[in-house]
């Protein structure tokens, strides 16, 4: 099997997956709530290559990621 083929596959199956009902692969929109004024939520995040840092207050995101450039 080439490339292309197996390329179109891969899209195929990734679209099939967003397509499904009930996919609990992707966050759902209507449940990300950001913090509420004043608070503080910090969240450590395991990237397969390292951990990133995501400090959120209100409504501010900050992503920090002190890996390799």
């Amino acid at each position: 099997m080439g490339q292309a083929p197996c390329r179109a596959l891969l899209v195929l199956l990734f679209t099939l997956l967003l397509c499904a009902p009930g996919c609990s692969a992707l966050p759902q929109p209507s449940t990300a709530q950001p913090p509420a004024e004043g608070s503080l939520v910090v969240s450590f995040i395991d990237v397969g290559q390292g951990d990133v840092v995501l400090v959120q207050s209100g409504c501010q995101s900050y992503l920090v990621d002190a890996g390799k450039p």
